[in-house]
């Protein structure tokens, strides 16, 4: 299923699921007893988050929180299979249990099995990552966690209230959509008293294999020990394409960075971005010292490469919060989305963002879709000439090409 497709089918019966377990809930409620978190006694807390390889690198802080206030708790994470791998390699994370979103019959039979394991796994505390979803919620109740922590908005009258989340959260925490999705991700922790000052993103894991792995795939495409490298990430994610820069802009930046600095280019992307990289690759005319690395990295190898590159230009997306966490210096180019809920923390970060009057479009309450069709003047808006003169700030003076 595309993701408007799970959108759709979301806000379609999401609520009658929500509806029919308000009223069971209510039913039920006088003869559960009230469950009072003792840190200590804790053995699993349950995270839900399908949507976003990026935020959940932005969840470091949240997930740092709770492994300090829970030191008995393993972390398990509910999400799509296209997320495993990120999730096995946070080092907050314990287990991951996935759902295949490949069609609706795989999602519902995925789903009841999910629920099943996790019911077994008895987690006392689980957490509602996404803001306003109504499947997540409905899962999260159904497996049977005493604390249920999620997100809600001010509503008004009592159906809108069973359609939306009903009464399924034992902890609700007030969505505020002004602050930093870390920050946000955070306050579901504090409302279960844990907190932390690190609001630095997730630690990726790596080891000699990831190096292995990746020094042997550059020295086959002829890339030494001793070469520079800006790793470039043209794409986004299926989520919004609206948040890529155009692919002519950055094959114009491409040249003058070529021309100005003795250093390489390395494409990056997932598998499904191969035929929009090659069509890019067009546009520069192939020239050898662009190496399209497109579908060949796993997410140590990617987070090996960023280690090494001397900078990472992205659009807005996951590989973005990936260099944070690891610290390479970034220039990213926001539009559909703005930098205070979703730019990059840390130092060395050069960000671009033309602040047009239909930005930022996405936002919880329109399922996080642009409403411009794929006309992104917020991202057209941004010149060549900025991005290359961010950039330039990033990479060493000794790449210079003076001849």
């Amino acid at each position: 299923m595309n993701i408007r497709t799970m959108k759709y089918i979301d806000e379609t019966f999401g609520p009658i699921a929500c509806f029919i377990l308000f009223w069971y809930n209510l039913a039920k409620r006088p003869f559960v007893r009230n469950y009072a978190i003792v840190p200590e006694k804790v053995k699993n807390i349950l995270l839900i988050k399908f949507f976003g390889m990026g935020s959940i690198v932005l969840a470091g802080p949240l997930l740092r929180a709770l492994k300090a206030g829970f030191p008995n708790a393993k972390i398990l994470v509910l999400t799509f299979p296209g997320n495993r791998e990120i999730c096995a390699r946070i080092k907050e994370i314990d287990e991951v249990v996935t759902l295949d979103s490949g069609s609706f019959l795989k999602a519902v039979w995925t789903m009841l099995k999910a629920i099943a394991l996790l019911r077994k796994k008895r987690c006392e505390i689980s957490i509602d990552l996404e803001f306003f979803a109504k499947s997540s919620t409905v899962i999260q109740y159904m497996c049977g966690a005493r604390i249920r922590v999620g997100y809600f908005i001010i509503q008004f009258g009592i159906l809108l209230r069973m359609l939306w989340r009903g009464n399924l959260l034992t902890h609700n925490v007030y969505y505020n959509p002004h602050r930093h999705v870390s920050e946000v991700f955070l306050a579901l922790g504090r409302k279960i008293g844990v907190d932390t000052d690190d609001m630095s993103p997730a630690t990726i894991k790596t080891d000699e294999n990831d190096r292995r792995n990746l020094n042997s795939l550059l020295s086959s495409l002829g890339i030494q020990q001793d070469d520079s490298l800006v790793v470039m990430n043209i794409n986004a994610s299926s989520l919004c394409l609206e948040r890529r820069w155009p692919a002519d802009r950055f094959a114009e930046l491409t040249g003058k960075i070529l021309s100005s600095f003795n250093i390489k280019i390395i494409l990056i992307g997932d598998t499904h971005d191969t035929p929009y990289v090659d069509g890019f690759l067009g546009m520069v005319r192939r020239d050898p010292k662009v190496i399209n690395l497109t579908g060949k990295l796993d997410i140590g190898m990617l987070a090996v490469l960023l280690e090494r590159a001397r900078l990472l230009i992205t659009n807005d997306s996951g590989p973005l919060h990936i260099a944070a966490s690891i610290g390479t210096p970034t220039v990213s180019l926001f539009g559909p989305e703005i930098p205070e809920r979703y730019g990059p923390i840390g130092e060395k970060h050069g960000v671009l963002y033309s602040r047009a009057y239909c930005s930022p479009c996405l936002n919880v309450y329109n399922q996080k879709i642009a409403m411009c069709n794929g006309e992104n003047r917020c991202m057209q808006a941004i010149s060549v000439e900025d991005v290359f003169t961010e950039a330039a700030k990033n990479i060493n003076t000794a790449d210079f090409n003076k001849g």
